[in-house]
């Protein structure tokens, strides 16, 4: 049955996440997925990681726990060695929610010219509480660029596409995720992006994971590095790459000055809108202007 059945490669970069691996990888094994590839890149945990990741061992293709530069250079470790049609990484400390990758499977059989697939991610907490983010992507790829929102656990991109030299940008430690959707999305569009409200992945948030230790300051900073750096630099991109580049610029600026607005940082969300070319927006996209603007005069 295998051979009738996509190839799948994910990696899981892994430090000192003993209290939660063997529920990541019992999420994998309970897949029973056949035609399944599976790395674990291990960056040399001081914890009980290593007995856990032994015990799963039947499953896993590959595994290694060696000191390494962080978690895009795991990431990348394990993609130089996948062979997969399809492959994404799943974090420590996160799930596959049951049936993903048959559904996965189903959609590449469905979409033979997929690049890439978008699924739903289950965000839960140690508390119990738990809300769902679906794919982020709008009817145009300037706006879903310029808005910088990602779903990466259910995020599966083709082999050719990291092939391409999508690898993840081993100098940041955040938000390579985001970096290497806007690369993809000016590389490619999103005309064969394939979306889906399946609930691929489950997302934990807790106390010692990045998204709630680091705060949104580090991820907020390293964001605004990668577009304050791709809207400077047009250089590498050719005419039409640099028209979308630019006309997403618009949207970045419009959702800086919503989130800032939101915030009650008045004056930074009043210096972000001034920078929109109200006219190069879509409908939608100038109501929401409007709105921001008559709040943002109210306060004055």
């Amino acid at each position: 049955m295998s051979h009738t059945l996509p190839r799948i490669s994910i990696v899981i970069p892994s430090y000192n996440q003993g209290a939660y691996i063997g529920e990541t990888l019992e999420s994998i094994a309970q897949q029973s997925y056949p035609n399944l590839e599976l790395f674990v890149f291990d960056g040399g945990s001081k914890d009980n990681t290593v007995e856990i990741i032994r015990k799963y061992e039947s499953i896993i293709t590959y595994w290694e726990s060696v000191p390494d530069r962080g978690q895009s250079h795991a990431i990348n470790k394990g993609f130089d060695r996948a062979t997969g049609y399809l492959f994404n990484w799943l974090n420590s400390d996160d799930l596959l929610e049951p049936g993903a990758l048959f559904h996965l499977a189903e959609l590449v059989a469905q979409h033979p010219d997929t690049s890439m697939i978008c699924g739903s991610t289950r965000i839960f907490d140690t508390q119990g509480t738990q809300r769902y983010s679906g794919p982020v992507v709008f009817e145009k790829p300037e706006i879903t660029l310029g808005y910088g929102q990602i779903n990466q656990p259910s995020m599966y991109y083709r082999r050719d596409v990291w092939e391409a030299g999508n690898f993840c940008n081993e100098d940041l430690h955040l938000c390579m995720d985001l970096d290497l959707w806007m690369r993809y999305l000016i590389a490619h569009g999103q005309k064969n992006v394939v979306l889906t409200d399946f609930h691929l992945t489950a997302f934990r948030l807790h106390d010692t994971s990045k998204t709630l230790s680091l705060g949104e300051n580090g991820f907020r900073q390293e964001i605004d590095e990668l577009y304050t750096s791709l809207y400077e630099n047009l250089k590498p991109y050719n005419t039409a790459q640099r028209k979308l580049i630019t006309l997403s610029e618009n949207y970045y600026w419009l959702w800086r000055a919503d989130e800032l607005m939101l915030k009650r940082q008045w004056k930074e969300a009043r210096i972000s809108l001034k920078k929109v070319n109200f006219f190069q927006l879509e409908p939608s996209a100038r109501r929401r202007y409007l709105g921001v603007f008559k709040r943002l005069t109210l306060k004055k």
